[in-house]
């Protein structure tokens, strides 16, 4: 099923604009249905009539067929849809001629509206609209001159610009409407992140000042505690690391969807990071006995990073693969250079490839596409591990994309998953 519908979901746009992409898929797949349609109409007409009467329904067809083409070799989204909504209306005043199929051709404008809001907002979806307009009426002036037959009455057509009228004003009524309550779900959204951000700042404080008395207290500065009094301050402490990983996650997450995440950038050393963070989460699995692996390429340059962000980076990776590992399991860590960014194929590009495998759980193949979604955490690990926030791959994929790189990763549930990152050697 899903191989039937790629060819109507694929229309060869590289962008992250999730707008830009629905309407780049919206027009692939009206051309793609009227290109059938159409060439379907003017083929019936050559074989039950004549060829002359089937020439409209076959250019259309042939010119829905060429913005397919524009859209998927140029990728030019805006040629693409004027040249679809020209193609439709010029289809439309045909109708006005032939009466469409069972005189249902006067129907079909109400399509013109609602396509040509859609891609194009209410300003210039009512400039395309009037446009078809103005053409209707100078055909209907042609046809009344009887300079060319109309299939329909000169009534039927003041009918048609009644309702043409009222379905564009309830569609403009409607987007109006539609983009006041996002407009409101974008302000809840953005109070939501400063509160968190500022909630965030002042829970380091006492963090802070809670680690800074734990250590005091466990290392006998204050008085001399016994063995059960140091493993309950322990359990203080550790619990207290994680509340501060917490918290710096989610100011991380506010200040990269507010836009106030800044990068420092300066020459690091990442095989230095990598080995550093490897070694402070260990800490915490050693029970576990895992089998650790690291490949490091020995021309392995330094690279222009916020050493934060690959911090962040390498925390993130290592600390699901070793959590997510059971015991007597294998993780391993490889960092060398790459040539080829995996976004533009063989295109060659200055570049750093890191990859961390695991032998661990996996990811379900049916929550794959969700994996760095913000808070969401798959059904298989729920059930082994209760921490966890979801905003670890999530803040990954935001920071990669930030500094011009790239993540995914491979993964088959109960055996292992695979996770690649790449990033530019100059990242600014």
């Amino acid at each position: 099923m899903k191989n039937f519908w790629e060819p109507f979901i694929y229309s060869g746009m590289k962008t992250t604009d999730l707008q830009m992409l629905r309407k780049a898929i919206f027009i692939n797949a009206f051309s793609l249905i009227g290109f059938f349609f159409v060439t379907f109409l003017g083929l019936q007409n050559v074989i039950a009539r004549n060829f002359q009467s089937g020439i409209p329904e076959l250019l259309g067809g042939f010119v829905f067929l060429l913005t397919i083409l524009l859209l998927r070799i140029n990728h030019n989204l805006l040629l693409a849809r004027a040249v679809m909504l020209a193609t439709l209306g010029s289809l439309l005043l045909v109708g006005l001629a032939t009466g469409g199929v069972e005189r249902t051709g006067i129907f079909w404008y109400f399509t013109f509206p609602l396509v040509a809001f859609f891609l194009c907002g209410r300003q210039l979806g009512i400039i395309w609209t009037l446009l078809l307009c103005c053409a209707t009426s100078l055909v209907a002036l042609l046809g009344t001159l009887e300079f060319v037959s109309l299939a329909y009455s000169l009534d039927e057509l003041r009918q048609l610009f009644i309702s043409l009228f009222a379905c564009c004003v309830l569609i403009y009524i409607y987007q109006q409407v539609v983009e006041h309550t996002q407009e409101q779900e974008k302000n809840l959204d953005t109070a939501k992140t400063e509160f968190v951000t500022l909630a965030s700042h002042q829970l380091r404080t006492p963090i802070s000042a809670i680690a800074w008395y734990t250590e005091m207290l466990m290392q006998g500065d204050i008085g001399s505690v016994t063995s059960e009094q140091k493993e309950h301050l322990m359990h203080i402490y550790q619990s207290n690391e994680r509340m501060a990983a917490l918290v710096d996650e989610l100011l991380h997450v506010s200040q990269l969807e507010t836009g106030n995440f800044f990068l420092k950038p300066e020459f690091a050393d990442l095989t230095q990071i990598s080995h550093s963070v490897l070694i402070k989460e260990l800490q915490k699995q050693e029970h576990k006995e895992l089998r650790i692996q690291e490949n490091y390429d020995d021309k392995l340059p330094k690279v222009f990073i916020d050493t934060e962000v690959a911090k962040i980076i390498f925390q993130t990776l290592l600390s699901n693969a070793l959590k997510y590992t059971p015991e007597k399991g294998s993780v391993s860590i490889a960092i060398a250079p790459s040539e080829q960014d995996p976004a533009v194929g063989t295109e060659k590009k200055a570049g750093i490839l890191i990859t961390v495998t695991d032998t661990g759980y996996g990811i379900p193949k049916r929550e794959a596409a969700k994996i760095f979604s913000k808070l969401f955490r798959a059904a298989n690990i729920k059930t082994k591990d209760t921490d966890g926030t979801g905003l670890g791959l999530y803040m990954v994929k935001s920071l990669v994309g930030l500094i011009g790189g790239r993540v995914w990763f491979t993964s088959e549930e109960n055996k292992g998953s695979s996770f690649f990152v790449w990033i530019p050697s100059s990242s600014q």
